[in-house]
């Protein structure tokens, strides 16, 4: 659970939790890249706040938002020699990938803590919630940040998300994602 809920919170800090105004911070300041890599550890600690105070996970978390420095500070270098081109932000996020997975594979033997009691565990536990945020983020904001890289290559319009067209595809995701639950629900309910 530990490796989804970090793929979570890299959605959140790198997407929801990243105006746009920190992203042009970004490329003028060093303090702005820290800022945004202790956005990462905080979202990163919240939504593992069940497997705290484990060393284990608190040095992952440590080295998944320091990795996310030092990864941010590559592409911006590179981004400011060169062209913007879309496949710096591809490859950023993938490179990010890797880390927040290996983190994940780290702490996957770590086991949360039981005080959050059996109703709100079996919440926190339950991957289907989880990756359904994690689609629901995907399908939104970061489709809309994604749709930005290829366009300001045409456009020099600062990132403006349209927030209508995500509404539509979150209510879309969320009909299509009930409708799945219903029919994995139902069949593992049914009798054989």
């Amino acid at each position: 659970m530990p490796i989804l809920y970090l793929i979570l919170g890299h959605l959140v800090a790198d997407f929801v939790l990243q105006p746009f105004k920190l992203v042009r911070w970004k490329f003028r300041s060093q303090k702005a890249i820290i800022i945004h890599s202790l956005i990462h550890l905080i979202v990163y600690s919240l939504l593992l706040v069940p497997y705290l105070p484990n060393l284990t996970i608190i040095l992952t978390l440590l080295a998944v938002s320091g990795s996310h420095f030092v990864i941010d500070s590559l592409k911006i270098d590179a981004e400011k020699k060169g062209k913007r081109f879309p496949l710096y932000f591809l490859t950023d996020q993938g490179v990010h990938l890797v880390t927040v997975v290996a983190g994940g594979w780290i702490m996957a033997s770590a086991a949360p803590l039981p005080f959050l009691g059996d109703f709100f565990l079996s919440l926190y536990e339950n991957p289907y919630l989880v990756f359904g945020l994690i689609l629901l983020i995907f399908s939104t904001y970061a489709v809309e940040m994604f749709k930005y890289q290829f366009l300001r290559q045409t456009q020099a319009n600062p990132f403006s998300p349209d927030y209508l067209a995500m509404l539509k595809r979150a209510v879309i995701f969320i009909l299509f994602y009930a409708f799945f639950l219903m029919l994995v629900f139902y069949n593992s309910a049914s009798p054989v």
